[in-house]
């Protein structure tokens, strides 16, 4: 099998292999198993060095016009997939407006609000009762 031939099937697998990728990750590995620096591409620029020095210049002109057609192909694959990674992230995080809204979070009794309850709390298991008056007494009512 020359090298030219080796070319049209690397091109006929690459762009097949290429339509049945749909995730970036996959992408990334088709980009390394075609045109990365141990792809395929590179091991046919490989041996170049072994052919006729005549066939030379039409196997490199045939080389670099697929590896362009395969890294264009990459751009326009790799656009397709963020558009539809976008479009699916978008509608994952879709928001209803129609729906009523989130009830807003009360918040909490201070902190001594909450010891001085716990402590009442202590002392009424014990059998003592909490016994509500005014907080300040006038003198006579004192003693």
């Amino acid at each position: 099998m020359t090298l030219l031939d080796e070319l049209t099937d690397v091109e006929a697998a690459a762009l097949a292999a290429l339509e049945s990728v749909d995730t970036l990750e996959k992408l990334g590995e088709w980009r390394s198993a075609y045109t990365g620096k141990s792809g395929a591409i590179t091991r046919l620029s490989r041996g170049l060095g072994g052919l006729p020095a005549e066939e030379r210049p039409e196997a490199g002109k045939r080389v670099n016009a697929l590896r362009l057609r395969l890294e264009a192909s990459y751009e326009v694959a790799e656009s397709r997939l963020k558009l539809a990674a976008q479009a699916a992230e978008l509608a994952a995080d879709r928001i209803d407006v129609t729906m009523p809204g989130r009830i807003p979070a009360v918040g909490h009794l201070h902190l001594t609000t909450q010891v001085l309850r716990q402590v009442q709390t202590i002392f009424a298991e014990m059998g003592f009762q909490v016994w509500e008056s005014p907080e300040v007494e006038l003198d006579e009512l004192n003693f």
